[in-house]
């Protein structure tokens, strides 16, 4: 018997609808522990033996039809399905390229089913999580109390702004954003935020 090692064994998950996906990389492997927070991941590993090394497979007595697919065919059907859906949104939407990127992660993932609707998630809406927008504001201040409209016009920007930055940095540790596309984005969002 030989220790294991990368190529007596191939790990991957599958994801949505039954798709099978290879962990080969460090950033398959965060998409793939991203899913398993969730709950909406279930692991496999299966063994891999050289073809030349004159094993004899043993049956578990259920006989299967093999699965002529290889590691390296579920990573291009992820990557072409990645593409798919990602060109797919850009000739519905006009986001920003980095948002309609993380939608497009988001749909293959399956952390989101839509390709209509964006995924109601303050990085794409804009808004802070929780706040919904109305027509008309109410106020529960008291009778004697006032507070300028625009310093809290600014606050609530201010704090839009930095929920938006924490949502980037959980983006970005799920694999979902790349750290040139955090980075990029976080000098935007405390360009932003400097001139508020």
């Amino acid at each position: 018997m030989r220790p294991a090692s990368d190529t007596t064994f191939r790990l991957g998950y599958y994801g949505e609808g039954h798709q099978k996906f290879s962990i080969t990389s460090e950033v398959q492997l965060g998409e793939a522990m991203s899913l398993v927070k969730k709950g909406l991941v279930t692991l496999w590993v299966d063994p891999h033996f050289p073809k030349d090394d004159g094993r004899i497979s043993v049956s578990s007595g259920k006989k299967r039809k093999a699965n002529p697919r290889s590691a390296n065919d579920d990573e291009e059907s992820g990557k072409s399905s990645y593409e798919e859906r990602l060109s797919r949104l850009r000739a519905n939407h006009t986001l920003p390229e980095f948002k309609l990127s993380c939608w497009a992660r988001m749909l293959v993932n399956g952390t989101h089913r839509s390709e209509e609707e964006p995924p109601d998630l303050p990085f794409f809406t804009g808004k802070a999580k929780g706040v919904k927008l109305t027509e008309t504001e109410t106020s529960g201040r008291a009778s004697g109390q006032s507070v300028d409209d625009a310093a809290e016009r600014k606050i609530r920007m201010r704090s839009a702004v930095l929920q938006q930055l924490r949502v980037l940095k959980a983006l970005n540790g799920d694999g979902v954003l790349s750290d040139d596309e955090f980075l990029s984005q976080k000098e935007k969002l405390l360009k932003e935020l400097s001139t508020l």
